[in-house]
């Protein structure tokens, strides 16, 4: 943001997701397990025309270095046109977050060979561990899946977050990962309602069964928790804008442009909740859907670029909530990379520096 060229995009490609992550903002108490959000939007998936649109303009008007396949409501895989639109990215640097146990081996083996492509499996623990919070997946299924991608050629990292039912597995997930053929392992450390030095948290979620209260305790190992557990006071600080320092823009799967996946979640909910949205709104197109006749997505970029003061001002000010809660305090989620293979990172890609390195914040 701010940057005449966009270096960064973030998709959600969807809101639709197998599985059902207790404290995912999709999740809720409604039919399905559904957050009232997403209950009330019904099914999103992002055009594949905005999609192309996008990526035509980053190649040709950008001095683009990835593309993020993630967001805050949806897993990429469940896209109907999922491989089509990383095929169409391809040479790009690309990044896809999933939980990994969607599609089929065909699929697998066809993303494996897009060039310089990345997938992030999210696994919190092993067959015995992982279901616990990635409630509805399959094991056996993700094994399956890992596999076929790694020994097509696919380049992997297992992201795995630290709770303490699987803090004990860390080690073995690590191991693990160096047999199934994966190149990184990143330990998150995450501050998801682990707040002012909370070391438990509980959401109502719809199950199978019912309503039922569902909690999480985080890590007693210190190594594995985050700041914002160990701290019982969150220091306000600066604004220091991620998505600034980045040049990045967030799309969401409503064709809709936001400067980050924070205010595209929060954006999302206005658009389908009943609530007063944050003053950050007041200078927001949030209402406005990219389209490559009437709404081109470098018309929006440069709306936002020339709010660059405003933006500015009301930071210094600390009048934007969601900035302060983001990128305005000093206790943040936080992930240590630790590399398997001996030449990752400036080889991975023949040369080329995977960006992913640069992004993460909090890195020990």
């Amino acid at each position: 943001m701010f940057n005449k060229s966009v270096r960064n995009i973030e998709f959600e490609l969807t809101n639709r997701c197998n599985a059902g992550c207790p404290l995912c903002s999709r999740t809720g108490t409604n039919k399905g397990g559904l957050s009232d959000t997403v209950y009330n939007s019904g099914w999103k998936d992002l055009s594949k025309e905005v999609h192309h649109h996008v990526i035509d303009s980053l190649r040709k008007d950008h001095d683009v270095e990835s593309i993020d396949y993630g967001g805050c409501y949806g897993d990429p895989l469940m896209h109907p046109k999922v491989l089509e639109l990383l095929k169409y990215g391809e040479g790009i640097y690309q990044e896809v977050q999933t939980n990994a146990s969607l599609q089929t081996n065909k699929f697998w083996q066809s993303v494996a060979k897009i060039d310089k492509l990345r997938m992030w499996f999210h696994l919190d623990g092993l067959k015995d561990t992982n279901h616990i919070y990635r409630r509805y997946t399959d094991w056996s299924k993700i094994e399956k899946n890992a596999k076929t991608f790694l020994d097509a050629g696919g380049k992997g990292s297992w992201v795995f977050i630290v709770f303490r039912h699987n803090e004990h597995q860390v080690e073995e997930a690590r191991e693990l990962s160096k047999k199934w053929g994966f190149d990184e392992f990143i330990i998150k450390k995450t501050s998801r309602k682990f707040e002012n030095g909370k070391h438990k948290t509980s959401k109502k979620v719809r199950t199978p069964h019912g309503i039922e209260t569902i909690s999480y305790e985080a890590p007693q190992n210190p190594e594995y928790q985050a700041e914002s557990v160990q701290n019982s006071i969150v220091t306000e600080v600066p604004i220091d804008c991620y998505s600034e320092k980045r040049g990045t823009f967030y799309i969401s799967c409503e064709n809709k442009i936001y400067p980050c996946c924070v205010l595209g979640k929060e954006g999302f909910k206005n658009n389908h909740i009943d609530r007063t949205p944050d003053k950050v709104f007041d200078y927001i197109d949030y209402d406005i859907s990219i389209n490559a006749d009437n709404n081109k997505f470098n018309d929006i970029v440069k709306k936002y670029n020339d709010r660059e003061d405003i933006y500015k001002l009301n930071w210094h000010e600390r009048k934007f909530k969601h900035c302060i809660e983001r990128c305005g305090r000093d206790v943040t989620c936080q992930k240590v990379h630790l590399p398997l293979m001996p030449d990752l990172g400036s080889k991975r890609f023949k040369g080329w520096e995977g960006p992913h390195n640069k992004r993460n914040i909090g890195l020990t």
